[in-house]
């Protein structure tokens, strides 16, 4: 929807969103000029979200047993690597581990004693939850949970430090656009037609995205792109993808070209579609923006004490 009226803003009815078909056989948007058409797919990679869902409902399921006690436990997550929650299974195997875990969970709960401890498997080989009842009594209306989680990195900026192209097709970052790449929901090349992959990292985990903007990340971007493209027949399965921020604001790293006559006949349009607009920066209050904003707090807070 973003990117739609980011095109729209621009083009007008020019844009239409493709409606022919489910999202999963075909694109999302048409850019119509004259007699060329401009065909969008937009992926959005989600990668952490299976560990957000995990790690939320583990905790409310804990939270809200049916269990006629009160506890204070603490669990510590224990992990193979820094990079778990991009590893993580889908939602539907975390809903299936949930509820399996939940009436071994409550067995050894309702037996256990205080300073007792025991060791979970998660969904996910390799990532371990250590669980102490630190109290246990009657008062079931009071819960307490407390989680220390393993040391982790969900920062995207992390996967393209990465200068080695096989590497990281090896990653499931790699791994997942290798596969939505695949799919060619574009169709097959065709002359009047441009076919544009836009990967939207607005959903990734990382505190600012303007790092794709940087020239050695976007070299490392391109060869990542192309070591991948390069196995899916027929080549290309895109005329040209681009890494990009997708939201209220829109903001595009580099075009990673994959048919270079394609981009002859339609760079004039890219300036048209926006597509020329980096990914903005966020920007960091000053120490005396931060002091001023305390201070008008305090002064507000006395006001209305």
């Amino acid at each position: 929807m973003y990117l739609f009226n980011h095109l729209y803003a621009r083009l007008g009815s020019c844009v239409e969103s493709n409606t022919e078909e489910t999202s999963d056989s075909t694109h999302d948007i048409n850019v119509y000029f004259d007699d060329k058409i401009i065909k969008i797919e937009v992926y959005s990679p989600t990668e952490s979200y299976a560990f957000q869902l995990f790690s939320t409902r583990l905790k409310s399921l804990i939270k809200n047993l049916d269990v006629g006690i009160g506890f204070d436990l603490g669990i510590e997550s224990k992990s193979d690597s820094v990079d778990y929650t991009y590893r993580f299974p889908p939602f539907r195997d975390v809903l299936k581990w949930l509820s399996e875990f939940e009436s071994k969970f409550v067995n050894w709960l309702l037996a256990a004693e205080e300073g007792n401890t025991k060791l979970f498997k998660s969904p996910l080989e390799g990532y371990l939850l250590n669980i102490t009842v630190n109290r246990k009594d009657s008062h079931a209306e009071d819960r307490l949970i407390i989680w220390g989680g393993a040391t982790y990195s969900t920062d995207l900026k992390l996967y393209f430090e990465i200068s080695d192209p096989e590497r990281f097709s090896k990653t499931n970052v790699g791994k997942n656009i290798f596969n939505k790449l695949s799919k060619q929901q574009a169709g097959n090349s065709s002359k009047d037609v441009l076919r544009i992959f836009i990967i939207n990292f607005a959903h990734a985990d990382s505190s600012d995205l303007s790092f794709l903007n940087n020239k050695k990340t976007q070299i490392i971007i391109e060869n990542d792109i192309k070591f991948i493209a390069s196995s899916i027949k027929p080549f290309p399965p895109y005329d040209i993808v681009i890494a990009s921020e997708i939201g209220s604001q829109c903001g595009f790293s580099n075009n990673v070209v994959l048919d270079k006559d394609k981009m002859e006949d339609f760079s004039s349009y890219f300036e048209l579609l926006g597509f020329d607009n980096p990914i903005k920066k966020i920007r960091r209050a000053s120490e005396e923006e931060e002091r001023q904003m305390f201070e008008d707090i305090m002064k507000f807070s006395d006001e209305n004490s």
